[in-house]
């Protein structure tokens, strides 16, 4: 079995950083041990791809360490390629609308339809930082450039779910995205469709399935964007409602949908057309979207779909956000028993992890490799680490340390972001109070503050972080373990005390 996420624009950028998160937590199916990804945007400088890339690698360096046999490390998550612009080098010239369709040369009567369609700002405004919130466009553009047959990744992904399916494998592809935009609403539909009726491709073992983002955010146009074309909140509702008309009018491509939005749009603080400096904090509703492919992993059903299916999720309590609403992940194995991965104590034993490691264990790792003789004598040390062979002054030894110092940061950061949309919506499912500020906490751990650790996430043993310390310290883990080696053993045993 094969498992696809395909992430279009900004926000399904964000999406594929928290289900990045989410598979660090072990909140995938344990029948799914590979996932592999495709990143589309045609601004290829968006903050949000670069911040999810670097923590998708990270996750990668991390998981090449020693093995731990847990579910922190379990996961193999494969970026196919970068972000997959449909102005590709060869196509830099031809990033106006107008240009990539040749608009001189075209029959009269087509430049009559051209002009019906786009207004001359449109049709001469640069793409390459995005499609300006306009799906006319993306659509145009991406049906002229995404030839899922010679250009790459999508050739080497058509190539191996053809070859797949054509074995009787199954597949499955999950693509995020938002409604009101221009690079998702016009990317959803058209990967979707190109991917169903790709030749090589036996439908009726692939099973496609969609995060469709309502909005969830606006902001405020200065009076001078600085563009004549540009993304104008106060029209993502009514582009949302038409691209929902379409997907209920149109036969549609998708076995499920995952229809996910908020009642009040958070506001954001800056306003930018696109590029590096369009930075948008995470949100629960890309973590509902990264638990819908994890879902959809566990219990869709590849074939053509005969009527598609549509699912929402409501809140428990109107204006708050709490692990109510949060739904956990059921699967079943192939004796067809139901397995039920919670996500609250998933996310919790991560979130306990990373703060530990980060506070506690991290720094005196650091400290040993300036002085040896610092941690000679401390039990965790000698036993999980030393005992194994472990060398910390390898490099990819010192490597594995850093890696993980830089995705539990990651963590805990995008866990602090969900919680910053105070105004409309009070999220309520850890006490980041106990973050302070995470700008450099590898550097600091004195900005974690460990009185706060027992009630991190709510529902756990009330253990300390000296307790932490104190069971690291008793335990014993000198035979060989199965699938665990070298610095596998201290990475395990700090994850399953955190659980």
């Amino acid at each position: 079995m094969s498992y696809y996420v395909i992430g279009v624009g900004g926000s399904g950028a964000r999406c594929v950083e928290a289900l990045i998160h989410l598979c660090a937590a072990g909140l995938a199916p344990k029948k799914v041990d590979n996932i592999k990804f495709v990143m589309v945007d045609p601004d290829t400088a968006n903050s949000s791809w670069t911040r999810t890339a670097e923590i998708a690698k990270t996750y990668s360096d991390l998981r090449e360490a020693p093995k731990g046999a847990c579910d922190f490390q379990r996961l193999a998550i494969e970026r196919l390629g970068s972000v997959w612009s449909p102005f590709a080098e060869s196509r830099l010239e031809l990033q106006k609308l107008e240009q990539l369709f040749n608009y001189p040369a075209l029959p009269s009567e087509s430049r009559c339809l051209f002009d019906l369609l786009y207004t001359p700002e449109q049709r001469i405004a640069k793409l390459d930082i995005g499609f300006r919130g306009r799906p006319s466009i993306g659509a145009a553009i991406f049906g002229a450039t995404l030839d899922m047959a010679r250009v790459e990744p999508w050739n080497g992904l058509v190539a191996n779910v053809g070859a797949a399916t054509a074995g009787g494998e199954r597949v499955w592809v999950f693509i995020l995205g938002s409604l009101f935009g221009g690079t998702g609403a016009s990317g959803l539909p058209t990967i979707a469709r190109l991917l169903a009726s790709a030749p090589s491709v036996t439908r009726a073992n692939m099973a496609i399935g969609g995060a469709f983002l309502l909005p969830y955010f606006q902001f405020t146009v200065p009076s001078n964007p600085g563009h004549a074309v540009y993304a104008d909140s106060l029209a993502f509702p009514r582009q949302t409602r038409q691209a929902l008309e379409y997907y209920g009018l149109m036969a549609s491509d998708y076995n499920r949908i995952y229809a996910i939005g908020v009642d009040q749009p958070i506001s954001q603080k800056t306003f930018s057309v696109g590029g590096s400096d369009q930075v948008n904090r995470a949100h629960v509703v890309e973590l509902l979207a990264a638990l819908a492919a994890m879902d959809f992993f566990a219990t869709g059903v590849p074939g053509t779909p005969a009527a598609g299916q549509c699912a929402v999720i409501a809140r428990e309590e109107p204006g708050e956000f709490t692990w109510a609403d949060v739904p956990d992940i059921h699967w079943q194995d192939n004796g067809a028993r139901t397995h039920t991965l919670q996500s609250r104590e998933k996310i919790g034993q991560l979130a306990r992890m990373a703060f530990a490691y980060l506070k506690l264990f991290y720094p005196h790792l650091k400290q040993a490799l300036r002085d040896p003789k610092s941690t000679a004598q401390t039990p965790w040390y000698v036993d999980l680490i030393k005992d194994h062979g472990v060398d910390l002054n390898q490099k990819p030894v010192e490597d594995s340390l850093s890696a993980c110092a830089k995705l539990s940061a990651a963590f805990l950061r995008w866990l602090q972001e969900l919680h910053t949309d105070t105004s409309s919506l009070q999220v309520r499912l850890a006490d980041v109070q106990a973050f302070g500020d995470l700008t450099n906490v590898r550097g600091d751990p004195g900005v974690l503050d460990e009185s706060r650790f027992p009630k991190l996430v709510e529902g756990w043993k009330d253990r300390s972080l000296t307790d932490v310390w104190r069971l690291m310290c008793a335990r014993r883990d000198r035979g060989p373990v199965p699938k665990v080696s070298g610095l596998g053993y201290f990475f395990k045993a700090l994850y399953e005390l955190c659980g």
